[in-house]
């Protein structure tokens, strides 16, 4: 019988990442203020800091409802002052997001935020949000950093869904593919092949198969080499099965492959295509494994984004560990990931793989950071 490699049983661990200051960086608390408007006869607040409830009163009215947590959030100018993003009435969909303030001179704050701009309704709407912050702060100057993200409607670009599906045979592939003719379109589908061809081998290794020579998946036509994909997986799972059914006469399970491409993320910079592949090659348990690629608009090529050192990995593994609770990592600092960094709703993506940092028992460990975060870092700052 070939080798089969077995795997042990554990439960995956997935968590949303959610964004932070910068270590090193003095942070100021910010407590939301919820339930106020704009006054509209009010022109824009010169200066995000609001120290008096005169000021604040001639800027904002109570916009009380019933029910739970209706009322609005006081205010006590004896002990705080008001933190106030405010930007003008547009028709265009708006979210002021990311919102942070930090210390970063003797009577100087810096108020971060990232303004993200949709597509136009036909309607407008007044984006703002404001936050109460300790008196203490009243006398320092604010020093405003917006980052503009012009979303695009991930439809924006010609998109075929292409799939295969067999239930009998436990194959299941499914992929975003650009239908234009560009040169992106060109190089996107050209890597989604790669990987069609890759993930063919790494089943002919892991079953220790060598008696199989595989077609490659060619790039000219898509539909035509998702088949041939399917074809070579179950030509290698065929055999592996039948190993399997003489090992464990009594095994019911059957070997499985599962592979989406799925464009998840898109500006005029950048697009995101991740590839989210299962395995099961017989054992106790299936294999994961999770990665994208942020392609570079203006090269067509795809974006390293970081260039990470040792503090780089110091900061991540503060981020794991803040969004894994408790959990202890084989080597820490954490190394970078294996997989390249990609971007995904304006922020920048760390996976890492299934024993890459910890145990099977720890899953697939990510955590992200907004572009500004890791500014130090970055290969190229347009990417916000």
């Amino acid at each position: 019988m070939r080798k089969i490699k077995l795997l042990t049983v554990a439960l995956f661990m997935l968590f949303a990442a959610v964004p932070a200051v910068s270590a090193g960086v003095p942070s100021v608390p910010l407590t939301e203020l919820r339930n106020y408007f704009h006054n509209n006869t009010a022109s824009l607040p010169s200066s995000p800091l609001i120290t008096t409830k005169k000021e604040f009163d001639a800027q904002f009215d109570m916009a009380a409802f019933m029910g739970k947590d209706g009322q609005p959030t006081p205010v006590n100018f004896k002990k705080q002052a008001v933190i106030a993003v405010v930007l003008p009435e547009t028709d265009v969909e708006t979210e002021i997001d990311s919102v942070s303030l930090t210390q970063t001179g003797s009577k100087e704050l810096t108020l971060t935020y990232i303004i993200s701009r949709g597509l136009k309704r036909g309607f407008y709407t007044q984006p703002m949000c404001i936050y109460a912050v300790s008196r203490k702060y009243a006398g320092y100057k604010v020093v405003t950093k917006a980052v503009e993200r012009q979303d695009v409607s991930l439809t924006s670009e010609p998109l075929d869904v292409i799939t295969y599906s067999s239930p009998v045979r436990g194959i299941h592939i499914q992929a975003d593919v650009p239908a234009g003719n560009d040169r992106l379109s060109a190089v996107v589908r050209d890597s989604i092949v790669a990987r069609f061809n890759a993930w063919q081998k790494d089943w002919v290794r892991q079953t220790d198969n060598t008696s199989l020579s595989l077609a490659d998946p060619c790039a000219a036509d898509l539909q035509q080499a998702v088949s041939t994909c399917a074809s070579n997986l179950w030509a290698v799972m065929t055999d592996c099965n039948d190993e399997l059914k003489k090992a464990v006469p009594d095994l019911r399970r059957s070997c499985e492959a599962d592979l989406t491409v799925r464009r998840s993320d898109e500006t005029g910079r950048y697009v995101t295509y991740e590839f989210v592949i299962y395995n099961f090659y017989g054992g106790a348990h299936g294999l994961s494994s999770h990665s994208g690629i942020t392609f570079d608009k203006k090269t067509c090529q795809p974006m390293t984004l970081v260039n990470g050192d040792e503090t780089l990995c110091k900061l991540i593994t503060e981020r794991l560990h803040r969004d894994y609770d408790s959990v202890e990592f084989e080597k820490e600092p954490v190394p970078m990931p294996q997989t390249l960094p990609f971007m995904k709703d304006g922020k920048i993506v760390f996976i890492y793989q299934p024993y890459e940092i910890g145990p099977f028992a720890l899953g697939m460990p990510e955590c992200s950071f907004y572009p500004y975060e890791i500014e130090k870092w970055l290969t190229d700052k347009t990417v916000y």
